[in-house]
């Protein structure tokens, strides 16, 4: 598949490629992507490369065609997985930033956005830092130009925890009663139903309430135990 492939590249880099050719080429990418992620390591590091090559020729030899931005969006991603922790979240941010501007009428810009904004919620490191702004920023523009995008969920019930975090509870409210009333086959349902995930509710930390209490074990064998408690 790999020398296949690769003539096919060379059939682009003279300009005889036909639009059928340039489809199989694209999807040739798609094919090699899997086998990078599902064969040994040298296989799967071969298949990468080769997918790699395919993809960035379709994207800059034919950037005004239908596949170019969603060839860039899969190169995207791929540099994505084999990244983690902020060095990850960093290059989602700029990558992403990058994506959108060159593509401004891709099919694809909700998910840019949303990757994008969860990139920069990844690099915050405390409510309402410049960070955390943008990413709430972002998600409401996600919102607000893309109604009728299958990611809203996700970007609502986020948008809701990041206000909660901010105090500001009543937009957080109207973001995951939306999610329940409209998303109600969608991952983020159950966070929404909770309201927030468990820890990120704001803890009233400045009040003592003391409890005492007592037990008893009145035979030694766990069946019949005396309680008491206060407070």
């Amino acid at each position: 598949r790999s020398g296949r492939s690769l003539e096919r590249i060379s059939s682009l880099a003279y300009g005889k490629c036909e639009w059928r050719i340039l489809e199989a080429v694209f999807e040739d990418g798609l094919k090699l992507r899997k086998l990078a992620f599902e064969g040994k390591r040298n296989a799967a590091d071969m298949h990468r490369r080769v997918a790699v090559k395919l993809l960035r020729d379709v994207e800059s030899q034919y950037s005004n065609t239908d596949l170019a931005d969603d060839a860039r969006f899969i190169l995207v991603e791929d540099e994505l997985n084999y990244l983690e922790g902020p060095e990850r979240q960093k290059a989602a941010v700029s990558l992403y930033t990058e994506f959108l501007q060159a593509y401004p009428q891709t099919d694809k810009f909700d998910s840019a956005l949303l990757g994008r904004a969860e990139g920069l919620e990844g690099l915050s490191r405390e409510v309402g830092d410049e960070f955390h702004q943008e990413a709430l920023a972002t998600y409401k523009k996600l919102i607000d130009e893309f109604p009728r995008s299958p990611l809203l969920a996700r970007a609502r019930t986020e948008s809701g925890k990041m206000l909660w975090e901010m105090g500001e509870l009543e937009d957080a409210e109207r973001h995951f009663e939306t999610v329940l009333a409209v998303y109600t086959g969608s991952s983020s349902y159950a966070e929404a139903a909770f309201g927030l995930p468990t820890g990120l509710a704001p803890v009233d930390d400045d009040n003592v309430s003391p409890r005492v209490a007592l037990a008893y074990d009145l035979r030694g064998d766990g069946r019949a135990v005396l309680r008491a408690g206060a407070g």
